[in-house]
């Protein structure tokens, strides 16, 4: 190579490593903004969905916990709305002959 292409090939590197600085921020900074108004935005549903469990059935739990694995395999806590019996997981063993799915799906229609 000579001096001059080693130089703009130096130069696209730096700008290119600045777009992706930038980038990742914009987008990250996009992420934080739109996440926080989605959940304004869908806290009356939230809150519905709340009531509607709760009346439904008010002596059990509003969400259901479950561990995930996350990035390199990290677990962590998931919530969700409970949208089954709460012991669910443990009756698993004994609907298992009523499941009408294939592969790792499990449902029993109504």
């Amino acid at each position: 190579m000579q001096d001059r292409e080693k130089i703009e090939h130096v130069f696209i590197d730096i700008r290119s490593k600045k777009h992706d600085l930038s980038y990742r921020f914009i987008k990250r900074l996009f992420d934080i903004v739109a996440s926080i108004s989605a959940l304004l935005l869908l806290t009356p549903v939230f809150l519905i969905v709340i009531i509607a469990i709760k009346i439904s059935s008010p002596r059990e739990r509003v969400f259901y916990v479950q561990i995930r694995l996350g990035r390199n395999e990290k677990p962590f806590k998931m919530y969700k709305f409970r949208s089954m019996v709460s012991n669910a997981d443990k009756m698993l063993s004994h609907l298992k002959s009523k499941n009408e799915v294939q592969g790792a799906m499990f449902k029993i229609k109504g």
